[in-house]
C-alpha cells in the first residue's frame, strides 16, 4: 500500500463549526469591536484542535500526491466525505483523469481510508514529475461525531486566547489548554 508523500495541499476551511455569534457568547462580548479577532480565534483554535486529534474537523479541500499509482493508496484522513478526482501525470506529460469507475474507497473502521484502485495497472507515469498522481478529495468529521466535546474544546481554547493575549508565548499559542486536551483526548486516541 502507497502512503501520501510529503506533499499535502490543503485548502484553509470557511466556514467553522463554531459560529462568530456563538464565541462571542460564550465570551461574554455584546459589541462588534473585537468580531475580525475573535473570527480570526476561532479558526486558529478549530486549527488546533484538528492537529491535536489528527483530523480535519472542518469541511477542508486536500491533494494528496503520490510517486505511482499503486492498487491501493492510504489517504493521510480517516474521515473522508468525496472524492472529486484521480489524476495523473502520464508519459507524455499530459495530466489525465481516472474514471470515477476505476476506484473506490475502501471503509476500515478505525483506520485511514484507503483509495482502491481496480483500473488499468499498465499506465505508463510521467518521468519528468515527482509525485505524478494526485488525489482530491475533500476530508471532514462527520456530523455527530463527538460534536459536544469538540465545540467544548474549541471554545475553551478562544477563551485562552482572548483574555490572556498579551501572556502569551509561541509554547502557550500552540498548545491546547489542559481542559481542551481533556475532551479531545478520547478522540486522538480513537484515530490511532
Amino acid at each position: 500500500m502507497l502512503k501520501a508523500s510529503n506533499k499535502l495541499v490543503v485548502v484553509p476551511a470557511t466556514s467553522y463549526d463554531i459560529s462568530l455569534e456563538e464565541a462571542k457568547a460564550h465570551l461574554r462580548i455584546y459589541d462588534n469591536a473585537d468580531d475580525t479577532y475573535v473570527s480570526a480565534l476561532i479558526a486558529a483554535a478549530t486549527e488546533l484542535a484538528s492537529a491535536y486529534i489528527g483530523e480535519y474537523i472542518c469541511s477542508t479541500d486536500v491533494e494528496a500526491y503520490y510517486t505511482n499509482l499503486d492498487k491501493r493508496l492510504e489517504l493521510p484522513n480517516r474521515f473522508v466525505n468525496t472524492i472529486y478526482s484521480v489524476s495523473y501525470r502520464d508519459s507524455n506529460n499530459d495530466l489525465k483523469q481516472l474514471p470515477c469507475s476505476s476506484y473506490f474507497v475502501e471503509n476500515a473502521p478505525g483506520h485511514k481510508k484507503v483509495l482502491v484502485y481496480t483500473g488499468d495497472s499498465s499506465i505508463s507515469l510521467s518521468k519528468d514529475y515527482s509525485l505524478p498522481v494526485v488525489v482530491e478529495y475533500r476530508a471532514e468529521v462527520p456530523e455527530g461525531y463527538a460534536t459536544y466535546e469538540i465545540q467544548q474544546a474549541i471554545l475553551l481554547y478562544i477563551s485562552e486566547m482572548y483574555y490572556n493575549r498579551e501572556g502569551h508565548t509561541e509554547k502557550s499559542v500552540n498548545t491546547l489548554p489542559l481542559a481542551s486536551e481533556r475532551l479531545l483526548a478520547k478522540l486522538k486516541r480513537d484515530l490511532v
